[in-house]
């Protein structure tokens, strides 16, 4: 029994010094204040696509409100590629 309360003990310590050595990842307002100007691009480029595609498709400008789930899919899709084109040019600017 003694032995068994024993490696609790060795375990908790172990988790604890984990958890000390564990590095905080700070997400700064800066950076928050960024990433919203780029999902907020990216919300417009989407909603300026849907515009322009009721333009050239003459459909009713119902669609600009009614498809506006799909206008949040493509603001996913926009904003992930404007991520994956960062994280390029930083890992180009990082190798030169």
């Amino acid at each position: 029994m003694i032995t068994n309360y024993k490696l609790l003990i060795t375990n908790y310590e172990l988790l604890t010094e984990n958890y000390i050595l564990m590095k905080d990842i700070i997400f700064t307002s800066k950076q928050q204040k960024i990433e919203i100007k780029w999902l907020l691009a990216s919300f417009c480029g989407a909603i300026l696509i849907n515009v322009f595609s009721i333009i050239l498709y003459k459909t009713n400008w119902s669609e600009l409100y009614t498809q506006i789930l799909w206008v949040f899919i493509f603001t996913c899709v926009l904003y992930a590629i404007s991520v994956g084109v960062r994280i390029a040019a930083y890992l180009l600017r990082r190798m030169f």
